[in-house]
């Protein structure tokens, strides 16, 4: 009797001592399937940090590339950014600073101090085209027309280079008499599109526009 009981107690103490030694090891397991796994998040953190800023410096320097593309095409087609603040008639228009615009080369009906047949048409689809929007306005020669307004053409996008299907679907002026709003008016020294407007007068015609 006395000799199982102290063949128990031995039994006893030694898993005693085993289970001491093992908790250690299972805590220091643990801690250190956590730092593993806190390190794999802070390298996850950090990677995406990084790509975050890898892409935003990405945008900005296209958004800058795009900028200084911008800005030659202006220079090189001689072109000027503008925004429309209102629209007189069908080809008078008025900029955010105040400055007058008479479109050049075209000419649309009457709809301000008398109202010619298709005036308000006329007025009402440049409204709807131009107001509140950027243009790049285009000078021929003259500065200004004998009223003192600027003498333009209207660009709606910058061109890629001038020819016949840049000038038709980006030119505000070869619009107006392609669509039937505006004839064809130019007059010297302005007449750098003339070519181009009698063509398109000449097919809205025939268009029955």
């Amino acid at each position: 009797m006395g000799g199982n009981a102290m063949s128990f107690n031995k039994r006893t103490n030694k898993n005693i001592a085993a289970s001491v030694i093992v908790m250690p090891l299972l805590l220091g397991v643990g801690c250190s399937s956590e730092k593993a796994n806190n390190g794999i998040s802070e390298q996850s953190t950090t990677a995406a940090v990084t790509e975050k800023s890898t892409t935003n410096s990405k945008e900005e320097a296209k958004n800058k590339t795009s900028e200084e593309e911008k800005s030659n095409a202006l220079s090189t087609l001689n072109l000027k950014e503008a925004t429309v603040s209102r629209v007189v008639d069908g080809d008078t228009m008025e900029l955010s600073d105040g400055s007058k615009v008479r479109f050049a080369g075209v000419n649309t009906p009457e709809s301000t101090t008398t109202t010619e047949p298709y005036g308000e048409e006329a007025s009402n689809y440049t409204k709807s085209q131009l107001t509140g929007k950027t243009v790049y306005l285009e000078k021929d020669v003259s500065e200004t027309d004998k009223y003192g307004r600027l003498l333009r053409y209207v660009w709606l996008s910058i061109p890629k280079e001038i020819n016949d299907s840049e000038i038709r679907t980006k030119m505000f002026n070869a619009i107006l008499v392609q669509n039937g709003y505006a004839e064809a008016s130019t007059y010297p020294p302005d007449v750098k599109y003339q070519e181009y407007f009698t063509k398109y007068n000449l097919e809205a015609r025939n268009a029955n526009k």
